[in-house]
């Protein structure tokens, strides 16, 4: 006889945990908190506090709270603004997974840039999404573009 898989076993994630646990992740790395340090103020594992961050557990309300507290941000922080965003979420989550810490990285980096290099810097990334979003034949000129690569 073969056991089957339990439902919990399974289930992928909700991906308004993955959402949750991904916040929990960008606010304590943008403090410069490590997992050990927030997991201790909680009376955790590390390894449970990774587990929230990966939305593979479910955080509690309580707990929630407790990592507001800690991570001195209000519980809505956490969760997305509209409900439009919830349906969204799903596909997002890998990219957004992938860009966490790319996000925080570009943060600091740019926190130590000039208002003029700034300008500059914010210049290349239209000319960048531009670039794509002309790619996709998403672009004012899409039309254009692609007759011309067609030729």
């Amino acid at each position: 006889m073969t056991s089957t898989p339990k439902d919990d076993e399974t289930k992928q994630p909700d991906p308004i945990d993955i959402h949750v646990g991904g916040r929990i992740r960008y606010r304590r790395t943008l403090l410069g908190l490590s997992q050990e340090k927030v997991s201790d103020k909680l009376g955790l594992t590390f390894q449970q506090l990774q587990k929230y961050e990966h939305g593979t557990n479910r955080v509690s309300a309580s707990r929630l709270w407790q990592i507001a507290k800690i991570l001195h941000c209000k519980v809505e922080y956490f969760f997305p603004d509209q409900d439009a965003e919830v349906v969204q979420l799903a596909p997002a989550i890998d990219r957004s997974a992938a860009l966490g810490r790319l996000d925080i990285e570009l943060t600091t980096v740019t926190s130590e840039l000039k208002v003029a290099d700034m300008r500059v810097l914010v210049a290349v990334a239209r000319g960048l999404q531009s670039t794509q979003l002309l790619a996709q034949g998403r672009g004012e000129n899409a039309g254009a573009v692609t007759a011309i690569a067609a030729e």
